[in-house]
């Protein structure tokens, strides 16, 4: 990815759709360990790092974008 003073200056186009994304990120398959990316932040830096609550802010996001889809989904439905 090139960058030109901090800003990316292009990027290639994501074809995931917002549920693989969020899959990917912050479900884990075992339910032993969570292997999400915000559990792999809380094994790795700690409960009290400054990357945690960036990712829940993200998983929020994620969560808010998600429910807006299956609510168009429905909508289109009927």
């Amino acid at each position: 990815m090139g960058r030109t003073r901090g800003f990316i200056r292009f990027a290639c186009q994501n074809n995931e759709s917002i549920r693989e994304i969020y899959q990917d990120l912050f479900s884990w398959p075992t339910p032993h360990k969570d292997e999400s990316i915000i559990g792999l932040i809380i094994d790795h830096f700690g409960l009290q790092n400054s990357l945690l609550e960036k990712y829940y802010e993200l998983r929020n996001r994620f969560e808010l974008k998600i429910d807006h889809e299956i609510k168009l989904e429905q909508s289109h439905k009927y």
